[in-house]
């Protein structure tokens, strides 16, 4: 579970707009589910749906392609 501070803060540089248009994506799709608190200040949190854990194995490996790869991807930039 994430707030969306936490996410932002995670996939630097995003601007707010962007990210919160990507999470409702990612909700429709029936990645996250997404609660929110009613709260001062207001709170909502982010977590994997079943359907989104089975997508883990996949983001594993392509995070550890991106770190096997980085030197060759940050050189062609």
């Amino acid at each position: 579970v994430l707030r969306f501070s936490d996410i932002r803060r995670a996939c630097p540089p995003i601007s707010d707009r962007i990210l919160s248009k990507e999470l409702k994506e990612l909700e429709g799709w029936g990645l996250i589910a997404r609660r929110e608190y009613s709260t001062i200040p207001p709170k909502t949190e982010y977590s994997l749906t079943a359907l989104g854990q089975t997508l883990r194995p996949v983001m594993a490996a392509m995070a550890a392609w991106g770190t096997e790869h980085r030197s060759m991807i940050s050189d062609q930039s």
